[in-house]
């Protein structure tokens, strides 16, 4: 009776005993993040639910005994299977296969999700749009729901100051030179575009609006292929790119090299209206801006082990563009006669620079658990030099020459170079996912500019007008996120990010040396997620985040440059960061119809704009820390299906945003108002083969008021026909973009009591021709290549 009683007295314990259960959830794409893995006893009740990590792994402790395990994805089919468990167990991997369909002789076609929301950001594919894969990166965003470009630069409606990244790698470039790099890209490189509108604590804080994350096309295993591209543009100028993309990945080594050229000639209009009390102006500016640059992308992974992971990338463009402009300026008196004329003609400005961006990184995968230790190296170089050559005459009202208004060469040298280290560590618990890390980045800006008079034909060195700019800032940061699934229908995601700042300025200007700029300071930026999805019918989910917004170099660099006579621009190296908070509601059904309801809170916000001296009537481009601003918005967009060859996506915005001076004595006028937007994309397949497909896309911006400016109406309407059954391989590009020329909106500002009219003709209508070869080996499926930072965009495939 003894044995027995030992027994029913330590059986209960036994049958108590809590023991690890864990795998890996993979896909024919390689390692599968953010699938749902739930644990039921053998009828189906559910006992523990958790997400796979970025590496696709899961864990759970749970006690001995016979469970069912069930593993789905949105992207991929069911995997169920009955797990006995009475020890610590690690599972095979657990393989999702496509979704599949069996219709009698009919072709099954499958596609990925246009646009699938995750807990932290929403994913755009855009392999199967015309109108993005055949442009640059840049242009790309005009088919992702809530990004705009505006002046050469990515907005989010509502929001502004987007931050860029490639592949989860944040792009230390801003301005014209972030612009001029995308432009340089190939969109057709471009798989999905991440819209990260509230960054977890793993990103950088900077950014009011988040960051547009760019994810490149991955390589195939053990295959090899080529594509060679060609893109023709033609407005009343000509312009053109040529690119080619080298891919081989075998055994343990992945090699990719892209190149890219661009040339040809843009042409450029600008009108802007000073309306001084006494002397109102309008200024023509009539720009031929001719194209060259060249970038490159070369990228090597090196596996020496399974859990390792070696990568090496660079990122870089050479580019000399130059730009001559005719420059009008109209004079008038107080009844708008014309009492002069200044004319420049052939206004110079030439530039040659060079960037380069280079990553080094180790991944080391620690266990079967999941845990994995990524270190990241990162390197920018950023070199440019310009020359701004202005030569200006004043006439009387019957265009008689009375002499030189203004004479200048400008002469730039600048130099910008970053240094950053980054560690990121994954460590995932049973029932949670737990992942840490810190970072640090050094960067470091040189600048000179030398102004020469040229009234004697001859330059002469003018000091009164010269200056110089040494700008430092070092940035160091730590961070913690954690992911938690709250039974079977919840996810849970937060995180807080310290950041500490330490920057300097120091310039000079005619020779005197103005004050130090510093700052030194530390802040937090909490971040939190909740995600509630019964099913892919129903989900919802909230998000808060707070964010810095930093100025840029050239935002503080004072050094002044002359447009003409009576405009230049300086920056401001006393403006001070600007802090946003953002919360978001979003509810999505069936993957089709998503809302998103935006509260947002700016703090000391500062804006780009015309100062401007009625007395002297001179006006200055600068910055000045200027409002806070509070707003509202709503977005709805809906994926819709009309037939199997015609489908599409509809979006509409409305957003009403009120500001208030930070200085009530500043002499601006601050606009409250609402703003609309709406768009439409529509693709067809125009045959049964698919081999020839059409894409439409409109959108419409109403008249809106922002801050110190008020802007009028555009709207944009854009044609892509594209055929794919030339040749094998082949493809054929035609399109035209801004059909009626309407995009180019107007801008006014008041500020010190003089009203001020812009307005800006890009080369925004125009018709393109593009031609794309691939050839090369590729017969064998698909897989994920293993990418440095993968962990920080969070993947989903």
């Amino acid at each position: 009776m003894r044995p027995v009683l030992l027994i029913s007295l330590f059986l209960p314990y036994y049958c108590l005993a809590q023991f690890n259960l864990s795998g890996v959830v993979e896909s024919p794409d390689g390692p599968t993040a953010y699938a749902n893995v739930i644990l039921s006893n053998p009828d189906g009740q559910f006992l523990q639910g958790t997400i796979s990590d970025t590496t696709g792994g899961f864990a759970f402790t749970v006690a001995t005994g016979t469970y069912q395990l069930t593993v789905t994805h949105l992207n991929y089919a069911k995997s169920i299977q009955v797990v006995t468990l009475s020890k610590d167990t690690i599972l095979s991997a657990i393989f999702l296969g496509h979704q599949a369909a069996e219709l009698s002789s009919v072709e099954v076609v499958a596609t990925r999700p246009t646009i699938r929301r995750e807990l932290d950001k929403t994913v755009v594919n855009i392999e199967n749009s015309l109108l993005a894969q055949t442009g640059n990166v840049l242009e790309s965003i005009n088919v992702v729901p809530g990004l705009v470009l505006r002046n050469g630069q990515i907005n989010m409606l509502g929001r502004s100051a987007v931050r860029i990244a490639i592949d989860g790698r944040l792009l230390e470039l801003t301005g014209d030179a972030l612009s001029g790099f995308l432009e340089s890209l190939s969109a057709s490189d471009i798989k999905e575009i991440e819209v990260i509108s509230n960054p977890s604590a793993r990103y950088a804080a900077a950014g009011n609006s988040g960051i547009v994350n760019f994810i490149t096309r991955r390589l195939r295993q053990n295959a090899w292929s080529n594509q060679l591209a060609a893109t023709y543009n033609q407005a009343l100028y000509g312009w053109g790119t040529l690119n080619n993309n080298f891919n081989y990945q075998k055994n343990k080594v992945s090699l990719l090299v892209n190149g890219t050229y661009r040339g040809g000639n843009q042409y450029f209009l600008q009108i802007v209206g000073p309306k001084y009390s006494e002397r109102p102006q309008r200024i023509e500016s009539r720009q031929n801006r001719q194209l060259n640059s060249f970038s490159s992308r070369v990228q090597f992974d090196y596996r020496p082990a399974t859990n390792t992971t070696l990568g090496l990338q660079y990122l870089g463009a050479f580019f000399h563009p130059r730009q001559t402009d005719d420059l009008h300026t109209t004079i008038s008196d107080a009844d708008n006669r014309p009492i002069s004329f200044l004319q420049a003609n052939d206004v110079r400005f030439d530039q040659d620079g060079a960037n380069a961006s280079y990553n080094v990184y180790v991944d080391q995968k620690l266990d079967t658990l999941g845990r994995r230790i990524t270190l990241n190296l990162d390197l920018l170089d950023y070199r440019l030099n310009s020359e701004n050559e202005v030569f200006s005459e004043i006439f009387d009202p019957n265009f008689n020459r009375i002499g030189t208004d203004f004479a200048n060469l400008g002469v730039a040298a600048n130099d910008i170079d970053n240094l950053s280290a980054r560690l990121d560590v994954v460590h995932p618990f049973p029932t949670f996912h737990f992942e840490y890390g810190g970072q640090a980045s050094s960067s470091k800006t040189d600048y000179a500019l030398d102004n020469f008079a040229l009234q004697t034909g001859s330059p002469i060195s003018d000091g009164q007008r010269s200056g110089t700019f040494q700008f430092q800032e070092k940035i160091q940061a730590i961070y913690f996120n954690g992911r938690k699934s709250l039974g079977e229908y919840w996810q849970l995601q937060f995180g807080l990010r310290a950041e500490f700042t330490q920057t300097e300025g120091i310039a000079t200007e005619a020779g005197e040396p103005l004050p130090v700029y510093r700052t030194n300071y530390g802040k937090l930026f909490p971040t939190l997620y909740l995600r509630y999805a019964k099913d892919d019918n129903q989900i919802f989910s909230l998000n808060f985040g707070r964010r810095i917004n930093r100025p840029s170099y050239h935002q503080l660099n004072p050094a002044r440059t002359f447009l003409s006579g009576q405009s230049s621009q300086r920056g401001n190296p006393f403006l001070l960061p600007s802090y946003a908070y953002n919360f978001e509601l979003n509810h999505t059904f069936r993957s089709k119809l998503s809302t998103t309801l935006t509260f947002r809170r700016l703090q000391n916000a500062f804006s780009f704009l015309f100062d401007l001296d009625d007395a002297t009537q001179q006006q200055t481009i600068t910055y000045k820390n200027l409002f806070s601003e509070n707003g509202a918005s709503l977005m709805s967009s809906y994926n819709f299906e009309v037939t199997p060859w015609w489908h599409g996506r509809g979006l509409i915005f409305y957003n009403y945003s009120f500001s208030q001076k930070l200085d009530p004595a500043e002499t601006i006028q601050l606009n409250n108002g609402s703003e609309w937007y709406a768009s439409l994309n529509q693709q067809f397949h125009l045959n049964t083969d698919r081999t020839i497909s059409a894409e439409v896309n409109f959108w419409y911006n109403s008249a809106y008021n922002t801050n110190i400016y008020r802007l009028g109406e555009a709207h944009q309407l854009d044609l892509t026909l594209q055929f794919r059954s030339l040749l094998p391989g082949m493809t054929l590009s035609i399109g035209g973009y801004d059909l009626f020329n309407a995009s180019p909106r107007t801008a006014s500002s008041t500020i010190n009591g003089v009203e001020h009219d812009f307005v800006a003709f890009p080369s925004n209508r125009f018709f393109r021709l593009s031609l794309a070869y691939r050839f090369g080996n590729e017969e064998v499926n698909p897989r994920q290549r293993r990418f440095g930072n993968e962990e920080i965009r969070g993947r989903s495939n």
